[in-house]
């Protein structure tokens, strides 16, 4: 538990953590003064009442917060889940932020700020046990995007939903490391039958997606994990790869290597 009056200390500007208490009434409106600068981590938001304590918090306002850690813990003691989605809603940060996580979230959609490029300059991003969401935030459309991590979305059936169609040219045009971890749901790169390109990408890590068959080309790849996913994913993803140089691939319950695996692939 952090000390009170944090936020009467007006010169502070280095807060990497902050708990919220579970004490009743409890809001964190500690943070509404103070002008952060760098990393905060905002731990047991499950213990906010309601939106109007997360605006007291006046995460908008805070100009210099770089990277922002927004975590739910104990989501199974929440009575509502309508309400969680109003409190992350009020979290709004700032439009310069540089890195944004995600965890815990149980909310059925993730907040309207997240859903358009507001968050424009955003270069790396982690949704982690957001179970309930089942369609991702429009991604490809950040420009600055190059590290993406999803983690335990198992509600989603399609990486992309609803948006997939857009010009492949600048659809996730910086994105360069993606990790994909139990998505047991997932399909698909879109709902739509354009399977695109992610034309920069040097990793992809892609675990216990067992049902995943269709994937952009991948003509950039370095570096290839596999587990528990589908021999489909592993032939999609290397068809057209020509410089991988890492491959890995385990807990495959069928695997089937077609002739002529890697065959573009020029590195030895």
């Amino acid at each position: 538990m952090l000390p009170g009056g944090i936020g009467q200390m007006r010169s502070l500007q280095t807060l990497p953590i902050y708990i919220v208490s579970n004490t009743a009434g409890s809001d964190i409106s500690e943070l509404q003064r103070l002008d952060l600068h760098g990393e905060l981590m905002v731990k047991n938001l499950e213990n906010l009442s309601n939106d109007i304590c997360a605006k007291n918090a006046n995460s908008k306002g805070k100009k210099h917060i770089r990277f922002l850690k927004l975590i739910w813990e104990q989501v199974e003691e929440m009575e509502t889940r309508e309400n969680v989605e109003r409190v992350v809603e009020s979290l709004q940060p700032n439009s310069d932020l540089r890195k944004l996580h995600i965890e815990g979230y149980i909310g059925a959609n993730f907040p309207s700020w997240s859903m358009t490029t507001y968050l424009v300059h955003i270069v790396e991003l982690s949704l982690l046990k957001c179970h309930r969401c089942v369609e991702l935030p429009q991604l490809g459309k950040l420009p600055f995007l190059e590290v993406l991590t999803d983690d335990g979305m198992d509600s989603a059936m399609y990486f992309c939903g609803s948006y997939g169609e857009m010009d492949s040219a600048t659809h996730f045009a910086s994105l360069k490391q993606l990790t994909l971890r139990n998505m047991p749901c997932l399909l698909e790169w879109s709902v739509n039958e354009d399977q695109g390109i992610l034309a920069r990408l040097k990793k992809f890590t892609c675990e216990a997606c067992p049902y995943l068959n269709n994937w952009p080309d991948l003509p950039s790849l370095d570096s290839l994990e596999l587990f528990v996913c589908s021999s489909e994913l592993l032939v999609l993803t290397t068809a057209k790869v020509t410089s991988l140089t890492h491959l890995m691939i385990s807990g495959f319950l069928e695997l089937h290597l077609p002739e002529g695996l890697l065959k573009n692939n020029t590195k030895t």
